[in-house]
């Protein structure tokens, strides 16, 4: 009688996490309307930190498992009233906003507001295309 191969059975709980992506509050520099990208470590005015307060009174009671942020000051002190609460958060430098090279820390005229509208449509697209691809971006 010939021998039957071993089958195994594996069964794999499914979970489900949602992701929540949120932004910094305001700075100064998003007040005045200039350009903060990754090379401006602003801090949050007040406006900023009652941004964050509303955040944390909105969501504390979601169970986050960990939260990740940038390197940047401002995000930091965003996520800052959830660390009583002893959820995990890890720094994470991929998370930090992009280098907008000459035009940081600049008002800019029409022509520049322009040329990085379309970059930043362009970085949109590539979002929403990875996205809907379901994979997750870090």
């Amino acid at each position: 009688m010939a021998k039957l191969p071993r089958c195994y059975l594996y069964f794999a709980a499914i979970m489900v996490k949602d992701f929540y992506i949120i932004r910094h509050g305001e700075t100064e520099y998003n007040r005045r309307g200039m350009v903060q990208g990754g090379s401006i470590d602003a801090p949050l005015n007040q406006t900023g930190k009652d941004q964050a307060w509303d955040f944390f009174m909105a969501y504390k009671n979601v169970g986050f498992d960990k939260i990740y942020h940038s390197t940047l000051i401002r995000t930091k002190q965003t996520i800052e009233p959830f660390i009583p609460r002893g959820i995990i958060t890890e720094e994470a430098e991929a998370l930090d906003e992009m280098n907008f090279g000459v035009y940081e820390g600049k008002n800019l005229n029409l022509n520049e507001k322009k040329s990085l509208e379309k970059i930043t449509q362009c970085l949109v697209k590539n979002i929403k295309k990875h996205l809907s691809k379901k994979q997750v971006l870090l």
